[in-house]
């Protein structure tokens, strides 16, 4: 009967059996604090997770990044998503890539992204997007722009801790027909 799960960067073992993960995932809504390490999020079961509509998780290495997005893809019913990828020995920002294959994403809502953005491609993000946070992106380019037009619903966006290193952001004022925060 557990529905929501929160840790704090806790690897869990793998599952043992097919039927025991997908019989203890299943009901799932919120899995937060998951350290992918290294790791395929499958092996752990991630994409069985049907009911989970919050998920946040750390991953250590490009692939995991790039796997666990490919398992987030699946799960139609996840509002919100923070994932954090970080340097394993000194738990800096590490790259974080953003595949195109989420812009169709059903549901997902809010989006916490921690890890250098490098080539930042707005027109990969979801874009029924109301809540952005990026955190550590440094990212060099202006993307208000094209923040705006690809992502018309977007209502909140903040940019902490080094997500834009440039001196100038110039196009504050428009494109965000629906934005309330800027933080």
């Amino acid at each position: 009967n557990l529905r929501h799960l929160l840790m704090n960067e806790v690897a869990i073992p793998k599952p043992s059996s097919s039927k025991q993960s997908s019989t203890s995932m299943s009901n799932i809504q919120t899995l937060t604090g998951l350290r992918i390490g290294f790791e395929d999020p499958k092996e752990y079961g991630l994409n069985r997770f049907t009911s989970l509509r919050k998920l946040g998780l750390t991953c250590h290495s490009r692939s995991s990044v790039e796997k666990t997005w490919d398992c987030i893809s699946q799960l139609n019913k996840l509002q919100t998503f923070k994932l954090r990828s970080r340097d394993h020995q000194f738990g800096q920002p590490s790259e974080l890539v953003i595949p195109d294959n989420l812009t169709t994403h059903p549901s997902l809502s809010n989006l916490y992204l921690f890890g250098v953005l490098g080539m930042f491609e707005v027109r990969n993000l979801p874009q029924n997007l109301k809540t952005l946070t990026l955190s550590m992106s440094k990212i060099e380019n202006d993307p208000m722009l094209n923040l705006g037009k690809c992502l018309p619903q977007l209502t909140i966006l903040r940019l902490f801790a080094d997500s834009f290193v440039e001196k100038n952001m110039n196009r504050l004022g428009g494109g965000f027909p629906k934005r309330r925060v800027l933080k």
